[in-house]
């Protein structure tokens, strides 16, 4: 499903003509928050010993392998995206729409990484600060590689996969 969401992104950019950006979210993980009635504990990691024997530490944030740790970072970009004004797409929790006057701006998020497209790319780059405000974020710009697929003008291909089967199903402008 993560990768569709990516293949839609690009087929509507190509379709449309229209920019499509990258973004990565910094310490993904560590912008996720414990809830206060969740009382999680874990030994203290190697090179971090306080010389007492056996001392277990209570987490404050999210950790990369705790398994609450991908929910309570979804949470996080998904109040920041709504408050922004994104729409949750009803089929895939990884998709956001925002319409803004008359522009579209659609956001597709895999855990860091993101995406993004718009026919006005000065919105692209005015919600990319915005969301920079809230969560420190790495801009890579235009999309070059995507999730391990190389993206150039008008063709995507994966090794031997070509992607191009895409367009056919869009009906004609």
């Amino acid at each position: 499903m993560q990768l569709a969401r990516f293949h839609l992104i690009l087929t509507i950019t190509m379709r449309n003509n229209w920019d499509v950006e990258a973004f990565d979210f910094n310490s993904t993980y560590l912008n996720g928050e414990l809830d206060t009635d969740e009382e999680i504990y874990m030994q203290e990691p190697p090179g971090y010993e306080t010389g007492k024997a056996g001392l277990v530490k209570q987490l404050l944030k999210v950790l990369y392998s705790l398994k609450q740790a991908r929910c309570k970072w979804y949470n996080a970009p998904y109040t920041a995206v709504t408050d922004l004004g994104f729409c949750i797409s009803k089929a895939d929790p990884g998709v956001f729409i925002a319409c803004i006057q008359k522009d579209v701006l659609i956001l597709v998020v895999h855990v860091d990484n993101c995406t993004m497209t718009s026919n006005s790319p000065k919105l692209i780059l005015s919600y990319k600060e915005k969301l920079n405000t809230q969560y420190a974020l790495t801009d890579l710009g235009p999309v070059s590689w995507l999730l391990g697929i190389q993206v150039t003008c008008n063709c995507i291909s994966k090794k031997k996969l070509v992607l191009f089967s895409l367009i056919p199903f869009l009906p004609p402008k």
